[in-house]
């Protein structure tokens, strides 16, 4: 497929599509799943799971929620930040399973029908939605996302092009950006329906990637210092289409990246916003971006403030002042990310009752078994070793959350142990929202813990009865029905 073709392609698009229309709002979403199955297959251990993106995270960094069976049927309320949204949904039965997208509405119940057979084999899907995407089309565009992004460093822009931005600019528009996306479509075919949010998604992570932080990819990549070009220089944002449908996107792809990159990053970047009002750091925001970005819409403006509100809270674990959240309250109208910001900003102030639960004992000696006979005798124990970066870990985290809650009252306790692989400012803002108890060790005595009890990665669990006997030692999670047989063992019910 020659890059023309590419471009064409890339630019031919609306025509072949629809925009969506989108708004942040909080609410909630109806969705019902039914499984039909053959005889031979016993959905009795079948958990089904709901993946979102909220407006602020990070590629991966979704949340879970869990849907309510009854028999064959699936069904909740799943939380939105958008009126409609691109959601993940996982069917799990004793380590079987498979997944699929979706798109969820506040205003109108979806309902879903899988048809699987022998081994779990997903046959057929159903939806009740008329414009739903088939399980082909899913698969396709997901398939062509993680093509497209996995190719971050492949296609370098060679160092001595740096000695001209309009030499960088044009190696991107020509050679860098068209590569990625012939590699992206290989093999592949975009669906003739293919939403026109797709396509300007993979604009957003290009541009947070590869255009926007000029100076760091130059020194990452090539070794090499280099000035900050001119805010002109990053016209290839002006082809990305800031309407609302902007906020579309797949689950696992969040919009955090594309808009913290566009704060910081260009002619030094926009400034945090401090207890400015809105409005005015706004005006000032599209004044400098107006020689990239032709027409930047409101809710472009909208997202940088917030995410400069965001950076204040999640990364540098601040809370608001009081004319900051005065300035959030009447600074943002038709939408909801006064709700979003102030929400997140609660979160933090009542994380710092929970810092005695959060402890770094990286520069200590730590061994485990000596931990747990001193800080919890008589009580169980289910040790997670984890890490911020292990994407398993996380998954599996949010789905024991959620099980603890459909658990009976016990003493049991939930001890979190990470290491210094795990980069501490984040490590912070994880624990935070995280309940039980949290460690952080130093590398040298997380390898010492594995060793001792035969675990080869992570995520990985060890299971102490009351008298702190190893119950169960295991590397990667064994699924929900097994964790809760665990859980059900160490305080005495079930078989």
């Amino acid at each position: 497929m020659s890059r023309i073709t590419i471009l064409l392609i890339v630019g031919l698009l609306s025509f072949y599509c629809s925009a969506i229309e989108n708004n942040i709002k909080t609410g909630t979403a109806r969705l019902s799943v039914i499984i039909n199955h053959a005889d031979s297959v016993n959905i009795d251990n079948a958990v089904v799971w709901v993946d979102t993106a909220p407006v602020f995270v990070d590629a991966y960094d979704n949340l879970t929620f869990k849907l309510e069976g009854h028999g064959n049927v699936f069904s909740g309320e799943v939380p939105l930040e958008q009126l409609q949204e691109v959601v993940g949904i996982r069917f799990e039965c004793d380590s079987k399973g498979f997944g699929y997208m979706a798109i969820l509405y506040q205003d109108t119940p979806v309902e879903l029908t899988f048809t699987i057979g022998h081994d779990y084999i997903f046959t057929e899907d159903r939806s009740s939605d008329p414009y739903a995407l088939s399980k082909e089309d899913w698969r396709r565009l997901n398939t062509i996302f993680l093509r497209f992004t996995s190719l971050e460093n492949t296609v370098v822009v060679p160092a001595e092009m740096y000695d001209s931005w309009e030499r960088v600019r044009d190696f991107e528009k020509t050679v860098q950006f068209p590569e990625m996306m012939k590699y992206a479509l290989e093999g592949e075919e975009l669906p003739d329906n293919t939403p026109e949010w797709f396509v300007n998604s993979l604009k957003t992570i290009y541009a947070a990637r590869n255009t926007i932080p000029y100076t760091a990819i130059a020194a990452r990549l090539n070794g090499i210092t280099v000035e900050e070009p001119p805010m002109e220089s990053y016209s290839f944002l002006d082809n990305l289409d800031y309407s609302t449908s902007l906020l579309m996107r797949l689950p696992y792809n969040g919009m955090k990246s594309f808009i913290y990159a566009l704060l910081r990053f260009p002619e030094g970047g926009f400034g945090k916003i401090g207890e400015e009002p809105v409005a005015q750091w706004q005006a000032r925001a599209k004044e400098k971006m107006l020689t990239a970005v032709s027409n930047p819409s409101q809710l472009l403006l909208d997202l940088l403030a917030a995410m400069s509100y965001v950076e204040q809270i999640d990364i540098h674990r601040q809370p608001l002042s009081a004319t900051q959240i005065s300035n959030v309250l009447t600074g943002f109208s038709g939408n909801d990310l006064d709700k979003i910001i102030i929400g997140k900003n609660a979160k933090l102030m009542a994380s710092g009752a929970k810092k005695s639960n959060v402890l770094d004992l990286s520069a200590v000696s730590f061994n485990l078994k000596r931990y747990i006979d001193k800080m919890y005798k008589g009580k169980p124990v289910i040790v997670d070793l984890w890490n911020t970066w292990c994407s398993p870990c996380l998954d599996a985290i949010a789905k024991t959350e959620i099980l603890r809650k459909e658990l009976p009252e016990s003493d049991i306790v939930f001890l979190y142990i990470s290491d210094e692989s795990s980069d501490f400012d984040e490590w912070e803002r994880r624990t935070a929202d995280m309940d039980g108890v949290n460690l952080r060790i130093c590398k040298e005595d997380s390898e010492t813990l594995g060793a001792e009890y035969g675990l080869i990665a992570f995520p990985s669990y060890l299971i102490f009865n009351r008298s702190h006997e190893l119950v169960q030692a295991q590397t990667g999670f064994p699924g929900v029905a097994e964790y809760k047989k665990w859980v059900e063992k160490i305080i005495g019910i079930g078989s």
